[in-house]
């Protein structure tokens, strides 16, 4: 990669928003890209631009109200998220599919994610793995109308950071890999979502807002907007 070239992921770093809200500001031909295989790469003049002329709108989402969101969606209504201070803000988007939508596409980072490679002999294992909540493709959410059967290859789930240091004991994978086949995430400020072995479907189909096939973020984005209030 060229040095004036960033993929997402380091122009979300640069820029200091979420992978998701890159992506969204590409489709909608905000911010140019262009496209190699599966990956993006952006100009450094088009960041500098996108970042002086202050074409960005304000504060994404954060972290907690994110996750409130998704657990209102998901039918918890635990007391930390009804205590928070945007009650109504979270009501509205709880009535307003399309403005729910934008707010999760935009949103901070809800976990830290790690992309390892092991051995394909270790991820049938991992998929009946008690410390792992499925979520992504891995869920196999019949709610998310996925018409064909894209590549599934990377077992895509959530993880405690005690479950991640136990699992890099065991499994010694190679980190960072640029052909993962495992993503973990390490959820940041909430735990209700490791409590099953499957993620809920409002949270599954947000982890898929930015998956690099256009088809499954099309998917995604339809399940969100049908979500309803539990």
């Amino acid at each position: 990669m060229a040095k004036d070239q960033f993929s997402v992921a380091e122009a979300a770093h640069y820029l200091d928003l979420s992978e998701q809200r890159i992506r969204s500001l590409i489709s909608a031909h905000r911010l140019p890209a262009s496209r190699v295989g599966s990956r993006y790469l952006i100009e450094r003049a088009d960041l500098l631009a996108c970042r002086s002329k202050d074409r960005l709108p304000g504060r994404p989402m954060n972290l907690r109200n994110a996750w409130a969101l998704l657990a209102r969606l998901s039918g918890r209504d635990d007391a930390e998220a009804a205590s928070l201070r945007s009650h109504y803000r979270l009501q509205h988007l709880l009535r307003d599919p399309d403005a729910r939508l934008r707010a999760l596409s935009e949103a901070e980072p809800r976990s830290h994610v790690h992309q390892w490679r092991v051995l394909a002999s270790d991820i049938p294992k991992l998929l009946g793995d008690r410390r792992l909540v499925l979520s992504g493709l891995s869920a196999d959410d019949l709610s998310i109308d996925v018409r064909y059967r894209p590549n599934r290859d990377v077992l895509d789930a959530y993880v405690s950071e005690e479950g991640l240091e136990e699992l890099r004991r065991e499994l010694q994978p190679i980190e960072d890999s640029s052909e993962p086949n495992v993503q973990l995430r390490v959820p940041r400020g909430r735990s209700w979502i490791l409590h099953n072995g499957r993620a809920p479907s409002p949270v599954v189909a947000a982890d898929l807002l930015d998956h690099h096939d256009p088809r499954v973020r099309r998917a995604a984005r339809d399940a969100l907007r049908k979500q309803h209030h539990a």
